[in-house]
């Protein structure tokens, strides 16, 4: 869960990014975790705007609760 969780992320991280307008944000990210957080520090300087972030985070909610829950057990 917590791999898919990650991997949920950096999709939703090069949508905006491609949004944005960024070239350098591949239409397809890797297929292992490692090759996607290279991904996600080569792009790191472009920081998303708040729209963007309040979109990712709203994406991202309910596989949050889901994780915290399991954690807490």
């Amino acid at each position: 869960a917590c791999l898919a969780h990650a991997r949920r992320v950096c999709e939703l991280i090069a949508a905006e990014w491609r949004r944005a307008g960024f070239d350098s944000a591949p239409d397809q990210l890797p297929n292992d975790l490692e090759g996607a957080m290279r991904l996600l520090v080569r792009l790191r300087e472009r920081a998303l705007d708040e729209a963007a972030q309040a979109r990712i985070r709203k994406d991202l909610e309910p596989n949050v609760t889901v994780l915290a829950d399991f954690f807490r057990q």
